[in-house]
This record gives structure tokens, C-alpha cells and sequence, in this order.
């Protein structure tokens, strides 16, 4: 049974039940099989630490451990986020030159397009000014906006404000109080 190899000059090969399992090659190593580490176990990449994968013993970590760079997933394809296999719930999914989709317990609620969202389900807005808003922007650029803003008129009260902008100057056009008054 071989458990190392050695050539003069050349590779070193590992050997494990008589099947090789690690070996040196002229660009570095190449291993066969799963390369695992106990709880707390880290491998890291760089000359600093750059980039380093770990876990806990709870959470898994990929972490980006400088502050000049930033951290790439990349695909051809698609890069999906969820669990291991293809049955089990999607979180997230980036299409190379298309949409982003993003699902609660599976189903699509939000995905982008070449138009702008498509969202499935409600939408609740708030703020911690207890005013939340629809803003309208014509390319986020200095052209005429238009708002549509909810606002308390006491603790249980409120009222929706509609606003558009003429002149420059961003005014009330219409409000729906909490009776369903139009004013």
C-alpha cells in the first residue's frame, strides 16, 4: 500500500486507503475528495489575511478583510442564493445581464426589469418621521416631481397628501382625510 510519493525534483503525492488524495503540482497543490476543518477552522487567501472562510461552529463566513477592495461573486449564468439543493427554498437569484429576484418562503415577491420592478404582493412604506412617501422622478434628475405622502393629523388620524411640482416649487394638490374627505 502507498501512503507517499516523492519525486526527485518533482511532485509529492498523498495517499489515503491506497487512493491519492493530495498531490503538488508545478502551479501549486490539486486535492481529491471534501478538505474539511473543525469548528473554527479558517482558510484564508492573501498576504494579509484578504480574504478568509470560516466557520463558528454556528455561521459560515466569507469575509473581504481589507479595506481597498470588495468582495465578487461572479457566474456566467446566474448566481442563486438559498439552500443546497434544487427542491429547497431560493432567497435571492442575480441573472447576468437581467433581473434580480428576490422570494420570500420561495415565491418571486420582487424582481427587477428593463422598466424598472415587479413587485408581487403589498407594499408598506414606512418612516421614522411617521410620514412615509411616494416620490416620482423623472431620472433623478432636476425635472418636475410629483409625491404622494401619509400623514398623521393626530395619534389615530391620518391623511394622504398628493403634491406635484410646477415652477420649481413642489405644492399640495389634493389630500383624502381619515373620513374620505377630498379637499
Amino acid at each position: 500500500e502507498t501512503y507517499i510519493e516523492c519525486d526527485n525534483g518533482g511532485a509529492v503525492n498523498l495517499y489515503y486507503d491506497n487512493s491519492k488524495k493530495f498531490e503538488t503540482k508545478s502551479y501549486g497543490s490539486l486535492w481529491t475528495g471534501q478538505l474539511a476543518g473543525l469548528d473554527n477552522a479558517k482558510v484564508t487567501f492573501g498576504n494579509g489575511d484578504d480574504l478568509q472562510i470560516h466557520s463558528d461552529g454556528t455561521n459560515g463566513v466569507i469575509r473581504q478583510n481589507n479595506n481597498s477592495g470588495g468582495l465578487y461573486i461572479q457566474a456566467d449564468n446566474f448566481v442563486q442564493i438559498g439552500k443546497v439543493n434544487a427542491a429547497s427554498p431560493i432567497y435571492a437569484k442575480f441573472i447576468n445581464s437581467g433581473a434580480v429576484e428576490l422570494y420570500y418562503d420561495n415565491n418571486k415577491q420582487l424582481q427587477t426589469t428593463a422598466d424598472g420592478i415587479d413587485i408581487q404582493g403589498h407594499i408598506t412604506l414606512a418612516a421614522s418621521n411617521n410620514a412615509p412617501k411616494i416620490t416620482f422622478d423623472e431620472n433623478g434628475a432636476n425635472d418636475p416631481k410629483a409625491e404622494i405622502q401619509m400623514d398623521q393629523t393626530d395619534g389615530s388620524n391620518a391623511i394622504l397628501v398628493f403634491k406635484t411640482e410646477g415652477s420649481g416649487t413642489l405644492a399640495e394638490r389634493m389630500r383624502i382625510d381619515s373620513s374620505g374627505k377630498v379637499g
